[in-house]
């Protein structure tokens, strides 16, 4: 097992239902196989099961642990199972093969299952790595669950106590349902979730600039909306969605432009139309003569609310922060880093001195070429 693996942690589960019966019918059910349970001695004395699965295409494991609560524990702590996947869950790299996504899904459905088998208070799927960062570590949990996790199930009394969701979550490309069990389960990625057994994709709630809470933090302004006329920038566009958008890696274009007299967006290659600045009201402006309607991009950078330094450059063809992270070789989505980056800008008031700091923690960045490595210098250094 690799020790940048991923776990899957149920914090305060139903003592009324056998763990041990609702675990394994979950495993089955989100497509698991090979469901086994072996007793494991304690260090203290006395055995605890083991549950043991492996996905059916690719042979990846999990192992799960419904922890017992003894007399040595700490009754303030959340009682806890914790699932232990044996190959990285990236949920951001659900397009990188047919198999992986296929793994990926049985992930995300296991935690849907444990949530309807269960009843918890809280599940949190999160890189190991994270533990002290998203593990709530005490009770109640209102009162330390702080930091989302990849993948979060809320009951509702949870959500009550944490007065929804809201402060937990903003731009970050986000999915949400409502179960049949009165649990919410919000998804940190874009990935084609609706395939699986959660519904339609109208039934996810992406958060739109609409619903986004104006805080003095989250700035939804068009980072490109502020280059005077001539100016150049570089901006991440996608083409305009039928539903809600998709910030996957693959669907992400980096353009060059430039901002015109008449408040278009143009390609400094060949003076093409990209798209209308925008702003309070949306789009600033008509349309150009020489536009077609259908060829109008969207901005991913004000869903990620990215500020103007990330994207003004010098020069034509001159690297920005936004042009940086688009050229990584990495399997991380990039619309995500960038948000994050965007947040670590905003602590100093994206002051000189903090875009340098960034600007040379990207260029660092892509000299990796180690997705592990990678994934762990962005923990590190940047969460």
């Amino acid at each position: 097992m690799t020790s940048q693996h991923y776990t899957a942690t149920v914090y305060e589960p139903d003592p009324s239902v056998d763990r041990v019966e609702a675990l394994t019918a979950a495993l089955s059910s989100a497509g698991f196989t090979d469901v086994s349970v072996e007793e494991q001695p304690l260090r203290g004395g006395g055995t605890s099961p083991e549950i043991t699965a492996s996905h059916p295409t690719t042979a990846d494991a999990v192992t799960i642990t419904p922890f017992q609560r003894d007399s040595a524990s700490d009754e303030d702590d959340p009682l806890e199972i914790s699932a232990i996947f044996h190959e990285n869950v990236r949920l951001s790299s659900w397009e990188r093969d047919a198999e992986y996504a296929s793994f990926l899904d049985a992930c995300v459905d296991l935690v849907r299952e444990i949530a309807a088998r269960l009843d918890p208070e809280y599940v949190a799927l999160f890189w190991v790595e994270d533990w002290e960062r998203v593990n709530p570590g005490g009770s109640p949990l209102a009162d330390h669950v702080t930091v989302p996790p990849e993948v979060g199930v809320y009951s509702e009394s949870l959500r009550t106590d944490l007065d929804g969701l809201k402060s937990l979550y903003d731009s970050v490309s986000v999915r949400r349902e409502e179960t049949d069990s009165d649990h919410e389960i919000v998804v940190r990625s874009d990935g084609p979730w609706s395939e699986t057994a959660w519904g339609d994709v109208h039934n996810w709630a992406e958060p739109r600039r609409a619903d986004i809470p104006l805080d003095g933090v989250t700035d939804l302004s068009d980072p490109l909306g502020s280059l005077e006329p001539g100016e150049c920038g570089t901006d991440v566009v996608i083409s305009r969605p039928n539903g809600s958008p998709t910030f996957s890696n693959e669907a992400l274009t980096l353009e060059w432009c430039y901002r015109d007299e008449s408040d278009a967006l143009r390609r400094v290659a060949d003076d093409s139309f990209v798209r209308r600045v925008v702003g309070d009201d949306g789009p600033v402006g008509e349309l150009p003569a020489d536009a077609d309607p259908d060829d109008e991009r969207v901005s991913a950078l004000i869903q990620g609310s990215i500020p103007t330094a990330f994207v003004r450059s010098s020069g034509p063809n001159d690297e920005t922060i936004v042009s940086t992270v688009m050229a990584l070789d990495m399997e991380t989505s990039k619309f995500d880093l960038l948000v994050r980056l965007a947040k670590v800008a905003r602590v100093d008031n994206v002051d000189d001195d903090i875009v340098a700091t960034i600007a040379e923690m990207v260029t660092k960045l892509g000299e990796m070429d180690d997705q592990d490595g990678i994934d762990a210098y962005i923990q590190r250094k940047i969460l």
